[in-house]
């Protein structure tokens, strides 16, 4: 996101949509753990204003509407953009209602983003794809680990030479963190770890080395109470050699388990050689 939104234009394809106003009106679909952090993401960028929340259970929307001080709570998704008139949609809700949503606000012809995972299977991402743009509506997906500072900083090392070139690099991500307490729903993912976690590591090691040509993945369940997996391994493989090893990995710590953390540790680990 940009710093400013005044006066901003999104383009897609061939066709251009302007804002409808200087202030760029913000509703939120979705009262869950993660919308207090896109809520307040919003409020941090100048010229935005969040004007409307809903979720399906109306208490969770109007405990964060008074929290967060925003003006109006909906009785239904249609009835948000109906009578917000928004600049844009913000889609805070889980993966299963995601191609809904999405659809909801095309129909409206309001630009939408839309947190991840996009969706429940890659066919049916491909066809949000191509509605959004059949429609000419502008579609996000929320990803932003890419543009955290040291991943960017540890880019720009890289990409300078510094430490040669790289043939090898692994990227790790392992917590402790109860990421079932704040969302229970996760447990009943039937792909879990990969859709959750894997998409910001994955996203990462594209941005860092480059699209990958082959993918190898091994995936396992420590939790016994999950349906989907909480382990993943996955070797990436690159045309120029470089190999890749994004290893995903959530586990809990108790007292007899202290394989875990006690807060998300992640880190890029490579191997450099100087070209011959």
């Amino acid at each position: 996101m940009q710093r400013g939104f005044g006066k901003s234009l999104r383009i897609m394809g061939d066709s251009q949509m302007a804002w409808s106003s200087q202030t760029v009106r913000v509703a939120v679909i979705g009262a869950g753990f993660w919308s207090r952090f896109q809520i307040s993401g919003w409020r941090e960028l100048e010229g935005v204003e969040i004007i409307g929340i809903w979720n399906r259970t109306r208490s969770r929307s109007q405990e964060i509407a008074e929290q967060m001080s925003i003006p109006y709570v909906a009785e239904s998704p249609e009835s948000l953009i109906k009578n917000c008139r928004p600049d844009v949609i913000d889609i805070v809700t889980d993966v299963s209602t995601h191609a809904r949503f999405v659809r909801l606000a095309v129909d409206h012809r309001v630009p939408v983003i839309c947190q991840k995972p996009m969706a429940t299977s890659l066919s049916e991402a491909r066809n949000l794809v191509a509605y959004a743009k059949s429609h000419e509506v502008p579609f996000y997906i929320h990803e932003n680990w890419r543009w955290q500072r040291p991943i960017r900083a540890f880019k720009d090392e890289l990409d300078s030479g510094v430490i040669g070139r790289v043939f090898r690099a692994r990227v790790d991500f392992m917590t402790g963190f109860p990421v079932f307490d704040n969302q229970p729903f996760l447990r009943n993912l039937p792909q879990f770890i990969l859709t959750d976690m894997g998409s910001h590591i994955l996203d990462v090691a594209r941005f860092l080395f480059g699209e990958p040509v082959s993918v190898y993945c091994r995936v396992s369940r420590v939790h016994t109470d999950i349906a989907g997996e909480d382990v993943a391994t996955v070797i990436l493989g690159h045309e120029n050699g470089v190999q890749r090893l994004p290893a995903i990995c959530r586990t809990r710590v108790t007292r007899t388990n202290m394989i875990g953390f006690l807060r998300p540790i992640f880190w890029p680990k490579v191997v450099m050689g100087r070209s011959i």
